[in-house]
């Protein structure tokens, strides 16, 4: 039996009513979906931000350790610098000073023949020569040496070796003085221009000049 135009009414208005909770209902699954994955990319978004303070701390953490490590490298290259460099002036030092010691060692031995003349000459006339002439030696500028500038005998027979400034003192002198003993002539070694003169010469001491 057909529908009368009441129900058909009727029928369309269900329909209806049925259309629209369906788009209602799709609307709020919509919205639910939506807001779903809008609070999962913010929360993603919040933990990529949390990863990244992170990272960003140790990095600066590193960094730290890094220019602390730099600073300690810097600290014992300083270090090792100024060893290096007191080495290399010690070693300055020293050679500096051996070489003195060479020149007035290379003083000393001209001077050795001086010595001889001095005790040969005292033995037979029980006197001192007071001259390179008394004991027939050439004149003192004509005994030279590696710095040695002149060596002279003087009164009492004191033989007196005057240097150039390679020695550290320009014009700085060395006496041997001569003393006459039961066994022969002993020879004393000193000066005053040579304040470290038993380092360099052992056998020689260091007398200070008198106060004028």
């Amino acid at each position: 039996m057909p529908a009368s135009p009441m129900q058909q009414r009727f029928i369309g208005i269900l329909k209806t009513i049925r259309s629209v909770l369906a788009m209602i209902v799709v609307a709020v699954l919509a919205l639910y979906v939506y807001d779903y994955y809008k609070r999962s990319d913010r929360q993603h978004a919040m933990d990529e931000a949390s990863v990244i303070r992170e990272q960003t701390r140790t990095l600066q953490l590193q960094a730290a350790a890094v220019n602390q490590r730099l600073q300690s490298v810097g600290e014992q290259a300083q270090a090792l610098s100024a060893e290096v460099a007191g080495q290399r002036a010690a070693v300055e030092q020293d050679r500096s000073q051996r070489l003195v010691a060479q020149s007035l060692v290379d003083g000393l031995q001209v001077a050795q023949a001086l010595r001889v003349a001095v005790a040969e000459s005292y033995q037979t006339n029980l006197q001192w020569p007071t001259s390179n002439a008394d004991v027939g030696m050439p004149a003192p500028a004509q005994l030279t040496g590696q710095s040695l500038q002149s060596a002279t005998i003087g009164g009492k027979g004191v033989v007196t070796l005057k240097y150039d400034a390679q020695t550290g003192v320009a014009g700085g002198t060395i006496e041997l003085i001569p003393q006459a003993a039961a066994t022969g002539v002993t020879w004393r070694c000193a000066t005053s221009s040579y304040p470290e003169i038993a380092a360099l010469v052992p056998q020689c001491r260091f007398v200070p000049a008198p106060v004028p």
